[in-house]
């Protein structure tokens, strides 16, 4: 347990003793009902990895108790697309095999549909599906979708911090995909709408550009000895648990220099 000590995150709980910051890589998943991919109609995301820590107040900091990290199965029997391995927390000899098989690909990946692809191209993307499933570091992480609920109802006691809304909407897919009950966060901290301002001062609104940019001015002081940045679990982009760190940094630089 860590204990940590921030103006900044005061501010950004306001009342709140809890905060949850998460991200999460998708399943690509076709079909109708459900909230669709910004610009692709009849395709729809479900969770594939959740990851993220909580901060919960106590006395006069916060408590800080590791990261969590969570892979879930594919739907069954629905058109799934391509993994890449780019947006996969797999093992490094994983992560080659699905590269090789991802050249093979007559579409992007993130097309590749059995819907759109040619037949031919069927086993490539249940090869992909396959090597993530079997990956031991996913499979080391697998959880039931209860875990889900779980997640929503600490979100529901929560400023929730994320960026962009396709976090939550996947997580609100998934609850009606599998019949549980969505939970609203208390408070919805999202640093997308920080977006223009962040292509003005960085030239980009992605996340680890932003990250990068504001790092030398964000006041992101954790301990008396360590910054945030060492003790939250920063890494490479698209591991889930590392873009929420990034994206909680962001949302301090974004509290102390507009809230």
């Amino acid at each position: 347990m860590v204990k940590i000590k921030n103006p900044l995150i005061d501010k950004l709980a306001g009342k709140a003793n809890s905060i949850v910051c998460f991200d999460c890589e998708f399943w690509h998943v076709y079909g109708d009902g459900y909230i669709e991919i910004q610009n692709k109609p009849s395709e729809y995301f479900l969770p594939r990895e959740v990851g993220g820590f909580q901060l919960i107040r106590k006395d006069d900091g916060w408590d800080y108790d590791g990261y969590f990290f969570a892979t879930f199965l594919p739907p069954s029997n629905e058109d799934v697309s391509f993994v890449s391995p780019e947006f996969a927390t797999v093992l490094a000899t994983t992560a080659a095999k699905m590269k090789t098989v991802q050249k093979k690909l007559s579409l992007n990946w993130n097309d590749a549909y059995k819907y759109k692809v040619h037949p031919t191209d069927f086993h490539l993307i249940d090869k992909s599906i396959a090597l993530y499933l079997e990956d031991n570091h996913v499979q080391k992480y697998r959880k039931n979708i209860s875990w889900l609920v779980d997640l929503l109802n600490l979100c529901s006691q929560s400023v929730v911090v994320v960026k962009g809304l396709s976090d939550l909407q996947s997580i609100y897919n998934a609850s009606k995909y599998y019949s549980f009950t969505f939970q609203i966060p208390m408070r919805i901290k999202d640093i997308a709408q920080w977006n223009s301002r962040s292509r003005d001062k960085c030239d980009t609104a992605k996340l680890e550009g932003t990250y990068n940019c504001i790092l030398d001015e964000v006041q992101d002081q954790g301990t008396a000895r360590k910054k945030l940045r060492e003790i939250l679990p920063v890494g490479k982009a698209h591991d889930p648990t590392s873009d929420a760190a990034m994206t909680f940094i962001v949302a301090l630089y974004i509290v102390q220099t507009t809230d």
